[in-house]
Protein backbone atom coordinates (compact mmCIF):
# COMPACT_ATOMS: atom_id res chain seq x y z
CA UNK A 1 0.00 0.00 0.00
CA UNK A 2 3.02 2.71 0.68
CA UNK A 3 4.47 1.67 -2.45
CA UNK A 4 1.21 2.79 -4.66
CA UNK A 5 0.76 5.85 -2.63
CA UNK A 6 4.23 6.83 -3.44
CA UNK A 7 3.77 5.81 -7.05
CA UNK A 8 0.62 7.89 -7.11
CA UNK A 9 2.24 10.62 -5.81
CA UNK A 10 5.15 10.68 -7.89
CA UNK A 11 2.69 10.62 -11.20
CA UNK A 12 0.43 13.47 -9.37
CA UNK A 13 3.87 15.54 -9.34
CA UNK A 14 4.68 14.53 -12.74
CA UNK A 15 1.64 15.96 -14.34
CA UNK A 16 1.30 18.77 -11.95
CA UNK A 17 5.21 19.91 -13.28
CA UNK A 18 3.98 19.41 -16.65
CA UNK A 19 0.79 21.04 -16.10
CA UNK A 20 2.57 24.15 -14.62
CA UNK A 21 5.07 24.65 -17.78
CA UNK A 22 1.72 24.93 -20.19
CA UNK A 23 0.51 27.68 -18.20
CA UNK A 24 2.13 30.17 -19.65
CA UNK A 25 1.02 28.91 -23.15
CA UNK A 26 -2.51 28.48 -22.27
CA UNK A 27 -2.16 32.13 -21.16
CA UNK A 28 -0.56 33.19 -24.40
CA UNK A 29 -2.87 31.10 -26.54
CA UNK A 30 -6.33 33.42 -24.06
CA UNK A 31 -3.99 36.92 -24.99
CA UNK A 32 -4.53 35.58 -28.86
CA UNK A 33 -8.09 34.73 -28.56
CA UNK A 34 -9.06 37.67 -26.85
CA UNK A 35 -6.80 40.37 -29.38
CA UNK A 36 -8.33 38.65 -31.99
CA UNK A 37 -11.93 39.25 -31.01
CA UNK A 38 -11.61 42.74 -29.71
CA UNK A 39 -8.91 43.87 -32.21
CA UNK A 40 -11.06 43.04 -34.92
CA UNK A 41 -14.43 44.36 -33.34
CA UNK A 42 -13.18 47.75 -32.78
CA UNK A 43 -11.64 47.60 -36.44
CA UNK A 44 -14.53 47.01 -37.72
CA UNK A 45 -16.54 49.66 -35.88
CA UNK A 46 -13.36 52.20 -37.33
CA UNK A 47 -14.26 50.88 -40.39
CA UNK A 48 -17.71 51.39 -40.68
CA UNK A 49 -17.77 54.63 -38.09
CA UNK A 50 -21.50 55.64 -39.67
CA UNK A 51 -22.55 52.09 -39.15
CA UNK A 52 -20.98 52.35 -35.43
CA UNK A 53 -22.66 55.93 -34.98
CA UNK A 54 -25.93 54.52 -36.17
CA UNK A 55 -25.65 51.65 -33.49
CA UNK A 56 -24.84 53.93 -30.02
CA UNK A 57 -27.84 55.99 -32.02
CA UNK A 58 -30.48 53.69 -31.90
CA UNK A 59 -29.39 50.14 -30.36
CA UNK A 60 -27.04 50.85 -27.48
CA UNK A 61 -28.76 53.09 -25.01
CA UNK A 62 -26.18 54.15 -22.47
CA UNK A 63 -27.87 57.10 -20.60
CA UNK A 64 -24.58 58.71 -19.42
CA UNK A 65 -23.19 59.03 -22.51
CA UNK A 66 -23.50 60.90 -25.80
CA UNK A 67 -23.73 58.91 -28.90
CA UNK A 68 -20.91 59.69 -30.03
CA UNK A 69 -18.51 59.51 -27.16
CA UNK A 70 -19.82 55.92 -26.55
CA UNK A 71 -18.90 54.68 -29.67
CA UNK A 72 -15.18 56.85 -29.50
CA UNK A 73 -14.89 55.35 -25.85
CA UNK A 74 -15.89 51.69 -27.23
CA UNK A 75 -13.91 52.05 -30.37
CA UNK A 76 -10.77 52.86 -28.83
CA UNK A 77 -11.08 50.23 -26.28
CA UNK A 78 -11.62 47.58 -28.39
CA UNK A 79 -8.19 48.53 -30.57
CA UNK A 80 -5.96 49.60 -28.07
CA UNK A 81 -6.57 47.51 -24.89
CA UNK A 82 -6.10 44.13 -26.66
CA UNK A 83 -2.95 44.95 -28.00
CA UNK A 84 -1.62 45.55 -24.26
CA UNK A 85 -3.33 42.27 -23.68
CA UNK A 86 -1.70 40.46 -27.06
CA UNK A 87 2.10 41.96 -25.62
CA UNK A 88 1.14 41.49 -21.84
CA UNK A 89 1.90 44.69 -20.82
CA UNK A 90 -0.18 46.11 -18.07
CA UNK A 91 -2.59 43.11 -19.37
CA UNK A 92 -4.61 42.53 -15.67
CA UNK A 93 -5.79 45.85 -15.91
CA UNK A 94 -6.68 45.98 -19.96
CA UNK A 95 -8.37 42.79 -19.31
CA UNK A 96 -10.38 44.19 -16.00
CA UNK A 97 -11.46 47.21 -18.02
CA UNK A 98 -12.87 45.01 -21.02
CA UNK A 99 -14.31 42.40 -18.87
CA UNK A 100 -16.49 45.22 -17.46
CA UNK A 101 -16.74 46.99 -20.76
CA UNK A 102 -18.13 42.80 -21.79
CA UNK A 103 -20.80 42.79 -18.99
CA UNK A 104 -22.13 46.73 -20.28
CA UNK A 105 -22.28 44.94 -23.68
CA UNK A 106 -24.67 42.33 -21.84
CA UNK A 107 -26.92 44.87 -20.49
CA UNK A 108 -26.98 47.69 -22.31
CA UNK A 109 -27.48 45.82 -26.04
CA UNK A 110 -31.27 44.81 -26.38
CA UNK A 111 -30.92 42.09 -28.33
CA UNK A 112 -28.46 39.94 -25.97
CA UNK A 113 -30.92 38.88 -23.47
CA UNK A 114 -33.29 37.72 -25.72
CA UNK A 115 -34.02 34.25 -26.06
CA UNK A 116 -33.70 33.90 -30.01
CA UNK A 117 -30.20 35.63 -29.66
CA UNK A 118 -28.48 33.47 -26.77
CA UNK A 119 -25.98 32.20 -29.62
CA UNK A 120 -24.32 35.69 -29.02
CA UNK A 121 -25.03 35.61 -25.56
CA UNK A 122 -22.77 32.80 -25.47
CA UNK A 123 -20.01 34.09 -26.81
CA UNK A 124 -19.93 37.28 -24.22
CA UNK A 125 -20.00 34.83 -21.68
CA UNK A 126 -17.14 32.98 -23.15
CA UNK A 127 -15.37 36.31 -23.63
CA UNK A 128 -16.47 37.29 -19.64
CA UNK A 129 -14.63 34.08 -18.67
CA UNK A 130 -11.38 34.49 -20.76
CA UNK A 131 -10.72 37.96 -19.08
CA UNK A 132 -11.82 37.31 -16.46
CA UNK A 133 -9.02 34.54 -16.59
CA UNK A 134 -6.40 37.19 -17.50
CA UNK A 135 -7.97 39.43 -15.34
CA UNK A 136 -7.34 37.41 -11.58
CA UNK A 137 -4.59 34.62 -12.67
CA UNK A 138 -2.17 36.95 -14.48
CA UNK A 139 -0.68 37.32 -18.43
CA UNK A 140 1.97 34.45 -17.87
CA UNK A 141 5.80 34.25 -18.61
CA UNK A 142 5.16 34.56 -22.17
CA UNK A 143 4.46 38.72 -21.64
CA UNK A 144 6.36 41.94 -21.82
CA UNK A 145 5.32 42.30 -18.10
CA UNK A 146 6.96 39.44 -16.63
CA UNK A 147 10.13 40.13 -18.94
CA UNK A 148 9.93 43.54 -17.49
CA UNK A 149 9.58 42.57 -14.33
CA UNK A 150 12.60 39.80 -14.51
CA UNK A 151 14.99 42.51 -15.66
CA UNK A 152 14.05 45.35 -14.63
CA UNK A 153 12.50 45.64 -11.58
CA UNK A 154 15.45 43.30 -10.36
CA UNK A 155 17.62 45.99 -11.32
CA UNK A 156 16.32 48.63 -9.02
CA UNK A 157 14.80 45.81 -6.01
CA UNK A 158 11.68 46.46 -6.72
Amino acid sequence: MKHLIYFVCKISNFLTEILNKCTAIVALAIRLYLFKIFFWAGMLKLTSWSSTLASFEHQYKIVWLTPYTAALLSTTAEIVLPILILFGLGARLPSLVLLVFNIFQIFFHPLLLKLEYSCLLKDHILWGILTAIITFYGHGALSLDYWLQKRVCKEYKC
